[in-house]
């Protein structure tokens, strides 16, 4: 028996909610934007592999609040993701200003300078369970 009906009405996979307007989590027809990827990479991107979205026989609908969640999710994790790529340009950099300027040279620190901590530097050597390198921080 699929799950995908309760009553004779559809349920989102999401929130588990009926509505009366779903959408096809994997419809052919979906009006992507060029700049983003398809409604189900966008969830399985937000996702751990063991809950990605799958043509299975669970709900293939999902709901347009849960729609706009997935969108919202995955901007977030964008933005995550660039501001932390950001940030380790900026650490490499202070990094090089460093071995550039011993202590004993270096100017009167501002408030506005970066103060680079070795947990600093360890948490932009992994990005992912990988190795950060140089590549990456680019």
């Amino acid at each position: 028996m699929e799950c995908t009906q309760e009553n004779g009405k559809h349920l989102c996979r999401v929130c588990m909610d009926s509505s009366l307007t779903l959408i096809e989590i994997f419809s052919k027809q979906q009006v992507t934007d060029l700049c983003y990827p398809a409604l189900p990479d966008m969830i399985n991107n937000v996702l751990e592999e063991n809950y990605q979205v799958k043509q299975d026989a669970l709900p293939q609908h999902i709901c347009l609040d849960c729609v706009l969640a997935a969108e919202n999710a995955f901007h977030f994790k964008q933005r995550c993701q660039q501001s932390f790529s950001h940030f380790c340009q900026l650490l490499k950099g202070q990094r090089i200003e460093d071995a550039e300027n011993p202590v004993g040279l270096r100017k009167e620190a501002k408030e506005t300078d970066i103060h680079v901590t070795k947990n600093m530097v360890a948490s932009c050597q992994f990005v992912q369970g990988e190795e950060n390198t140089d590549k990456n921080l680019e």
